[in-house]
């Protein structure tokens, strides 16, 4: 794989700051393709596995995008508790979670589906809603929403 030159990652650090700015400034976050392009701009370059939430309003407009967790090149460890008490603390209505697959291939394991599960229920007790989890790789996205899974 050749390395990303700089002009090239200045035009994806521009696109990031347009998409991020269209968020802050209310625009709703309830399309899949605007969810997905943003998650793939945003994290899936990242070397190792990272774990990542945006908390919504009422609304779907975007309270803030936070990386909650870090792991290795193929695991992260996540904690429904530190997800629930950070909603808690933004006042969010709902949240996307998101990680990227460094290995380049989006499809969810059978361990990302059952952590979905577990974070939807943990959240469902706190009247958060779980939108959608999107799977992101390099060369593609996954969401479990559109899979039927959440």
């Amino acid at each position: 794989m050749n390395p990303m030159s700089n002009q090239e990652q200045c035009i994806i650090d521009q696109a990031i700051a347009i998409l991020r700015q269209r968020l802050l400034n209310g625009e709703v976050f309830d399309n899949p393709e605007v969810v997905k392009q943003f998650t793939q701009l945003n994290i899936a370059g990242d070397l190792d596995e990272g774990f990542y939430v945006l908390f919504l309003t009422s609304q779907h407009q975007l309270i803030t995008f936070e990386k909650m967790f870090s792991g290795t090149i193929n695991a992260s460890s996540v904690y429904p508790r530190v997800i629930a008490r950070r909603c808690l603390e933004v006042n969010a209505a709902s949240v996307i979670i998101s990680h990227n697959h460094p290995s380049g291939i989006s499809e969810p394991s059978n361990a990302d589906i059952n952590i979905t599960n577990s974070i939807a229920k943990a959240l469902s007790l706190l009247d958060v809603k779980l939108l959608d989890h999107i799977v992101v790789s390099v060369g593609s996205t996954v969401s479990l929403a559109e899979r039927g899974i959440i």
